[in-house]
């Protein structure tokens, strides 16, 4: 994790990379995650393998299936 706020009660699996980011509380990502750049709301999923790019903002309880590119 780079350059990021990550809010309360949010569970981050393994291998996830985040940098330059708010993530809001109660969002859950799954392992092998990517998050540059993104606001991501609370009570999200993110799922596994996802990648979410510069610019990006993610509503409250969005949910990413897994592989999604966002």
């Amino acid at each position: 994790m780079k350059n990021s706020v990550i809010g309360p009660g949010v569970h981050v699996e393994e291998k996830v990379l985040i940098e330059d980011s708010v993530i809001w509380a109660y969002t859950r990502i799954s392992t092998l995650a990517e998050i540059r750049g993104a606001i991501i709301g609370k009570s999200c999923h993110i799922g596994r393998n996802v990648s979410i790019g510069e610019e990006t903002v993610l509503g409250d309880k969005t949910s990413l299936p897994d592989y999604s590119r966002v």
